[in-house]
Parts: structure tokens; sequence; C-alpha cells
């Protein structure tokens, strides 16, 4: 799928994944985190499975599905780690027309969201407010500082797979406290730096650090194409509210000073379950009849989306 319509709400990848679209600034990001088991050309890459994550090759693309951290059953939300030959290989993991984040991707949306934030290399510190505005509200262990989710980023703390206690098992530990995605960009070669961004239940932070190319991390695409927006129509300061979250027969969301409008409600494998249009600044919303899960939210008319659990 090539994105080249800046009003797209959703992409899919080679497998047929569907991942919801926000905007953050003039960038189009992919709203949950890549689970595709292909390049965009078709070519499979290989699922080591984190019991055997570190047989060798470890310089050839690979990938694992990431262990369910507290909070959820939703697997399909959580996406699957991957190396970082994977994250660099020249066939593209992400789908036609978007692209691995790069460090300069990242930085863009850090310094949108924070103008104050620190690209130095004296300090990983970037930005000690950004990463609460990415992190998901539901699915970290608490106390979860200073997310608030307003992005839409909606980043969950499945950790990732790196070190060894054993092998060729992969040591996976902290699920539900942090989160870890590879910056794209060069593909991998023996010497390479790599960097990646990282996210933590303890912190409101965002930072930026390197670490080894065998290590297993999850990914966010970009869109190749710049979005047309205003920072007055985009604004990621626009407070929203859902509740009760968790939810049992109703959810109520309102927003402040704007109105809904088209209102999306998707499951955990990208399937539209609920849709409406409002115009005033709040819609109670009946979900007796939606499964137990956590469900996807999103505002198209408002770039925004978050999570919502249903618990009857």
């Amino acid at each position: 799928m090539m994105c080249v319509s800046t009003n797209a709400q959703t992409v899919s990848d080679y497998d047929g994944n569907i991942y919801p679209v926000i905007t953050i600034g003039n960038q189009k990001w992919m709203a949950s985190n890549l689970r595709t088991t292909h390049f965009n050309d078709g070519s499979p890459i290989t699922n080591a499975g984190y019991n055997n994550w570190y047989f060798d090759p470890l310089s050839e693309p690979r990938y694992c599905e990431t262990i369910i951290p507290p909070n959820t059953s939703d697997t399909a939300v959580l996406g699957y780690w991957y190396n970082y030959p994977a994250a660099g290989d020249t066939r593209n993991i992400c789908p036609l027309g978007w692209h691995v984040a790069t460090d300069a991707d990242w930085y863009q949306m850090v310094h949108y969201l924070d103008p104050n934030s620190d690209t130095s290399s004296i300090s990983t510190l970037e930005s000690a407010i950004a990463g609460g505005m990415l992190k998901d509200t539901l699915m970290w262990v608490s106390p979860n500082i200073g997310a608030t989710n307003s992005t839409g980023f909606s980043a969950i703390a499945v950790s990732s797979i790196n070190g060894s206690i054993m092998w060729p098992a992969g040591h996976v530990c902290c699920q539900g406290l942090n989160a870890s995605f590879w910056c794209g960009g060069p593909a991998w070669y023996p010497g390479l730096i790599c960097y990646d961004r990282s996210l933590d239940y303890m912190q409101a932070n965002i930072t930026r650090n390197t670490d080894n190319y065998s290590n297993g991390k999850s990914i966010r695409c970009v869109c190749d194409t710049l979005a047309v927006t205003s920072i007055e129509e985009n604004n990621y300061q626009i407070k929203i509210q859902a509740f009760p979250n968790p939810a049992n027969d109703r959810i109520n969301i309102t927003t402040e000073y704007k109105t809904l409008g088209k209102i999306l409600i998707y499951n955990s494998v990208g399937i539209i379950v609920y849709t409406a249009n409002s115009n005033d600044n709040n819609k109670l919303i009946n979900v007796s009849h939606l499964t137990n899960g956590i469900y996807l939210v999103a505002l198209p008319d408002l770039n925004k989306t978050f999570r919502i659990m249903i618990k009857h």
C-alpha cells in the first residue's frame, strides 16, 4: 500500500495486518507495533523464537513473538521483536511507502512534542516529558509515571529480548516495565552503531541509546510522504477522556472544545466493530455486545487514537 494519501486512517503490511495511522507534527506514524513476518517484497523473515534467539547466524534478519506483558491478553497489539539486521534490511520490513523510523525521524517527533529536547552525545536523555505523551495508559505496570498517550502513539511495555542466561536462549525481562524501538536507516554491517529509543514505567522520559544489533526490539514505521497538517488542527494537547475504563456495558468519550467527529472502534485484529459520527464533544457508546479484551478507538478528525478495555 503506497502512502500517497495523507488522510489515510490505516495502512496494511504484506501479511495483511492493519495498523491505525496517526499524525504527529507533519509525520504519519503507525499507532501500533509492527508484526509482519515478511519484507514488503514477500521475502520471509526467520522466526527464531525467544527460546532459540541466540542460535547463529545472529547477523541474519529475524523476529520472534513477544512475551505477553501484565495487564493484557491481547497479543495482536503487541507486535513482534526484530533484530537490527531485519530493521535495516534494504528489502524494507515496513509496508510499501513506509520505512522504519530512523534516528532523525524520532528526533523530529520528539522535538515537535518537546522543543527543549536534547540530542547531545553527552546524555542519553532526549526529553523528560515526551515519553509520557507516547505511553499507553493501560498496558504498563504501575505507576507508569507521566503516561497520557496524548499523541495516540500507544506505546506498550513489551520490553525487548537481549542477553543470554543460558545459551542458546534469549533473555527477556521487565515485561510491563519498558519499551524499546529500533531506529532504522543503514543496512547492518559489522561494527555499525545501532540506536534505539526507550521508554520506562518509572519515568516520563524518552532516551536515545546504542545497543547490540543482535537484540530484539519493537519497530514503528513512518510514512515516506509528509502529512499536510496544521498545529491548530492536530494539537497533541487536545484532552480526551474515556470512562469508565475498563468498561462493562457503556463508555463515555469526551473532549474539550472540539467535536469528536468520526468515531471508529477496532478489535485486536484490526476489524472495525463500531462506527459513528458525533457533532458534540461527548458520546456515550453501548459496548455491551463486545467481548472482553483491548480495543483501539480512533478519532480520525482529531488525529487521535487510544485503547479501552472491555471487561464484563
